[in-house]
């Protein structure tokens, strides 16, 4: 899972890296909103739109999404469809997308897996090496104040042990504390209650996903991982791709 985070955050910086955050988020808020438009009613829809929140998403993006799944506007019929591939050295590749064409996307991720050094797999050959978990990136405690009669977020450091008592007590599994930066780890039923409870505390949430972790990680050569990241950055780049998993270190 590492590996896709280090392309992530390479790439967020730029302004066409968000748009195609928000166009991604947006295909995810969609489909949920197919089953109500409420959040309040549709709990899956609830999850979205607060993941898309703490991740910058603007609000007038996430209404415009809201409307479009549940037919208030026009849109697009997406489909989930999980690929698995081998990469250099052999490694195990994960991949989720949101496609209206499930045809264009299987042959765009052959295409690409095939062109830089990889494989597509049978059904189930990549799959069981994954587990679904909650995860969940803090940065600190986010307080507003009124400055010049506009509110103002301010992001103060929390407290590691009260920080640790609330994610506990929230339902997490795991909690991890690095240079600032706190990742918490919930298994998949409980990502969405955790994130809220955390969230309602007033943690700065930065980062809130499912994600597909695999604990029998390997390593590659040099070149074999210079050709990985090559090749997770294409497929990443391709609009249908929501996620790319791997079980290198």
């Amino acid at each position: 899972m590492g590996r896709r985070h280090s392309i992530v955050n390479k790439k967020m910086g730029t302004a066409a890296s968000k748009g195609k955050l928000y166009a991604k988020m947006s295909k995810i808020i969609e489909i949920q909103a197919k089953n109500g438009a409420n959040p309040d009613l549709n709990p899956s829809l609830a999850q979205a739109v607060m993941k898309a929140r703490q991740n910058g998403v603007p609000r007038d993006v996430i209404e415009k999404a809201i409307k479009k799944g549940s037919g208030q506007l026009g849109g697009a019929a997406y489909t989930e469809v999980f690929y698995e591939g081998y990469g250099p050295g052999g490694c195990a590749i994960y991949i989720k997308t949101l496609t209206d064409n499930t045809n264009r996307t299987s042959n765009a991720v052959r295409v690409t897996l095939q062109k830089y050094g990889g494989a597509i797999g049978e059904i189930g050959s990549v799959a069981r090496q994954f587990e679904q978990k909650g995860i969940i990136t803090i940065s600190g405690k986010s307080r507003i104040e009124i400055v010049k009669g506009n509110e103002t977020e301010f992001i103060d450091p929390y407290e590691q042990e009260t920080l640790e008592m609330d994610a506990i007590e929230a339902g997490a599994e795991d909690i991890e504390f690095d240079d600032g930066i706190c990742v918490i780890t919930t298994s998949k039923n409980d990502y969405f209650a955790v994130s809220t409870a955390l969230t309602h505390a007033g943690y700065k949430i930065i980062g809130s996903d499912i994600e597909a972790v695999c604990d029998n990680m390997k390593t590659l050569s040099e070149a074999e991982a210079s050709q990985l990241e090559t090749l997770l950055e294409h497929l990443e780049d391709d609009d249908d791709v929501q996620k790319v998993w791997t079980n290198i270190e």
